[in-house]
């Protein structure tokens, strides 16, 4: 999988953060999650290098999108997946131009995720 397999969980569903972290701790990813885009903003920037799996809308004033075209693509330039219950083509749009890696729209399948996260990942090794 090569060395960086660090995956950034961020969403306001703790079921959801739960499974998320099962599901790809038992595929080898390291986990770490955050209840929204403020705590993951409150850690600091993390230290080391990985990919983002972020719901679109959380509650606190800041969405995936903030967490997309804040900090992570102008600062880090790692790979962000968005996930959403809330998928319309103008949300896919919007995060696609904001440039996101991938969009994920809720209920996903775990192959689904797993391969998303595995290409993010990929992509993060090659750079």
């Amino acid at each position: 999988m090569g060395n960086h397999n660090l995956v950034y969980v961020i969403d306001d569903d703790e079921l959801v953060r739960g499974a998320i972290d099962m599901l790809l701790t038992d595929e080898g990813f390291v986990v770490e999650t955050y209840a929204s885009a403020v705590d993951f903003f409150r850690a600091g920037l993390p230290s080391g290098k990985g990919c983002v799996l972020t719901d679109l809308q959380m509650p606190g004033g800041l969405t995936g999108l903030d967490i997309l075209r804040k900090i992570v693509k102008p600062a880090l330039g790692w790979p962000v997946i968005i996930m959403t219950a809330a998928a319309t083509e103008k949300a896919r749009e919007t995060a696609s131009r904001s440039g996101a890696f991938d969009f994920l729209e809720k209920p996903f399948g775990s192959e689904a995720l797993i391969g998303a996260v595995r290409n993010a990942v990929e992509s993060l090794n090659a750079a």
